[in-house]
């Protein structure tokens, strides 16, 4: 909201400021993602069967990723 907010109303260009804030905003969302990232590998890991661990964390890897990936399809189609 911060970012919106000190963008220019007018056709004037933007300043260095706005570009900065821009780009810290996707640093921290790219950081954010991959602690997220890290954190569920390692509850993957956590709650994995030892005996088929690879396997059984390949199939929690891959409902997450279903479960992300569904709802802006979706969303999108309803559009």
């Amino acid at each position: 909201a911060v970012v919106v907010f000190s963008a220019p109303a007018s056709t004037a260009p933007p300043s260095c400021s706005l570009y900065v804030m821009v780009a810290a905003v996707l640093v921290l969302n790219s950081c954010s993602k991959k602690v997220m990232a890290v954190s569920q590998g390692a509850f993957f890991a956590r709650v994995s069967d030892p005996a088929i661990g690879g396997t059984y964390m390949s199939l929690l890897n891959s409902f997450c990723n279903i479960g992300t990936h569904w709802p802006p399809y979706v969303a999108l189609k309803l559009v």
